[in-house]
């Protein structure tokens, strides 16, 4: 007894197929045919990736991302959506699925940036992803409440200001002289 793979192409793609086979002897003789054996073929997944990854309406905490969807004949199945996948490097992945060719993406953070992945998902899969990168806006400070003189020597002024938020940047203060005692 000896087990032969035999590889039958081409075949279709979500194709249904009877097969059977027979042993054939060096004179040409055919022996019996088998017994029949059923077999499907798979639809492949999408073939191509979205393509114009475009990111508008960018604010601090919020973006709208849209793209050009994939030729219908290069879904190689049914379409049933997109899966979108977002994360800045500090945040955890997020998916989302869409029905149409656009995401707005909501609860960011201000100042980081985003890698957005985006492809097509037909009956026969999830096809391969397009990938763009956008960062979210820098909030802009808001005005310090309070400056007042702490200490001052002859030549330095300490100068304390209250911020109504905190932002990881620097500290910018402006002074000009307006008088001099004793001239």
């Amino acid at each position: 007894s000896k087990t032969q793979t035999v590889v039958l192409t081409p075949a279709e793609e979500d194709a249904s197929y009877s097969i059977t086979g027979y042993v054939q002897n060096t004179n040409g003789v055919n022996g019996s045919t088998s017994s029949t054996i059923m077999a499907r073929t798979t639809t492949a997944p999408p073939s191509s990736a979205p393509t114009s990854l475009t990111f508008s309406s960018v604010t601090t905490q919020s973006l709208i991302l849209s793209w050009t969807d994939i030729d219908q004949l290069d879904y190689n199945g049914i379409f049933q959506n997109f899966v979108v996948t977002y994360q800045s490097a500090t945040s955890g992945l997020v998916t989302k699925m869409q029905r149409a060719p656009s995401l707005m993406a909501s609860s960011l953070s201000f100042g980081k940036e985003y890698t957005f992945t985006v492809a097509v998902v037909s009956s026969g899969g999830t096809g391969p992803f397009a990938r763009a990168n956008v960062t979210t806006t820098q909030d802009t400070p808001g005005k310090p409440t309070v400056m007042t003189s702490a200490t001052a020597t002859s030549v330095t002024v300490d100068v304390k200001m209250t911020i109504t938020r905190f932002f990881p940047a620097q500290y910018c203060v402006t002074f000009t002289r307006t008088s001099v005692s004793g001239v």
